[in-house]
């Protein structure tokens, strides 16, 4: 069961700094973009909803059978730069994180029973939760991202040169430390006792 549940895809478009020395009187965001796609499953019991899920998943990833993923993007626009007399560093920086949620949609619903209805409720209340759970850890490392340019450094008798190595020895690891979050949730939620697994094993059962 442990390779079957949900899984989360990161793309990261990582821009190094364009140095536009000067005064910028604006102030550094962190946008959030947020989206939902759904791919068709069929079937009238439990088993045969399962056994679609995992045929029509591979919609969803081409790896672990995904039943659900958080498609997660992070873009680094609106840089502008502040030198004072020894110093160059960032004084706006807009980091925006786009996450697509892609879910499955039971087409057969109205038409099963009641038991197999508030066994599918359950079990997509536990996918989303799981899968928005990726997305605020996104949100979280986004936050980090955008304070990690704000502490770096150049000097201003190199021209700001050194500026670009700064960032990326502070901004590098937190995007590492966000992929080892990731996993080490996936890890905590695909275990046999856990929320998800417990509502997949109730569908399954579902007549």
């Amino acid at each position: 069961m442990n390779n079957i549940l949900t899984r989360y895809g990161i793309l990261l478009a990582f821009a190094l700094l364009i140095v536009s020395v000067g005064v910028a009187n604006v102030q550094a965001r962190v946008i959030v973009y947020e989206k939902e796609k759904f791919y068709s499953v069929r079937g009238e019991t439990g088993v045969q909803i399962f056994l679609n899920l995992l045929k029509s998943s591979t919609k969803v990833s081409n790896s672990n059978h995904a039943i659900a993923s958080t498609e997660i993007k992070f873009d680094i626009k609106n840089i502008k730069g502040l030198a004072s007399r020894r110093n160059c560093k960032v004084s706006n920086v807009d980091v925006i994180v786009s996450l697509v949620y892609t879910y499955p949609k039971w087409r057969g619903y109205n038409r099963a029973g009641l038991k197999a209805k508030k066994n599918w409720d359950k079990f997509m209340r536990e996918v989303r939760k799981h899968e928005r759970k990726h997305g605020r850890i996104a949100v979280d490392a986004a936050h980090k991202i955008e304070r990690g340019f704000k502490r770096g450094r150049g000097k201003v008798a190199k021209k700001c040169s050194d500026w670009g190595q700064s960032i990326t020895r502070k901004v590098g690891p937190l995007i590492a430390r966000h992929h080892k979050r990731q996993v080490q949730f996936d890890k905590r939620e695909h275990n046999r006792y856990s929320r998800v697994t417990r509502s997949i094993i109730a569908l399954i059962k579902s007549k």
